[in-house]
C-alpha cells in the first residue's frame, strides 16, 4: 500500500520552486525561468525502505496577482509545507 501527502511549495516567484520539483522527477536542473500560472500539481513516488510513499505536490505560482484564488481551497488537509526562499532576494523573505 502507498502512503500518499498532500505537500503545498511556496515561495516568492523565481526562488526555484519549479525547478525543485523537476530536478526530483527527472534528476536534471533546468536553468530557464518559466513562472507558474495559477498551480502546477505534481505526483511523485519514492521507494523507501519502509515502502512507497507518494507525494502530491503543489506548486503555487509566486506572483500573488496569480494564484490568490486557488490558495484558499487547497490549503486544508495538508501534511506538510516546504516554503522556499532566496538567500540573495531579500524581497523573497516577505
Amino acid at each position: 500500500m502507498v502512503k500518499e501527502y498532500k505537500v503545498l511549495l511556496l515561495g516568492s516567484g523565481g526562488v526555484g520552486k519549479t525547478a525543485y520539483v523537476k530536478k526530483l522527477i527527472s534528476g536534471n536542473f533546468e536553468k530557464m525561468y518559466l513562472p507558474t500560472f495559477g498551480l502546477d500539481i505534481y505526483d511523485i513516488n519514492f521507494e523507501t525502505t519502509i515502502g512507497d510513499v507518494k507525494f502530491n505536490i503543489l506548486d503555487f505560482a509566486g506572483q500573488e496577482m496569480y494564484c490568490t484564488h486557488y490558495r484558499q481551497g487547497h490549503f486544508f488537509d495538508v501534511d506538510a509545507v516546504i516554503i522556499m526562499i532566496d538567500l540573495t532576494s531579500k524581497i523573497s523573505f516577505s
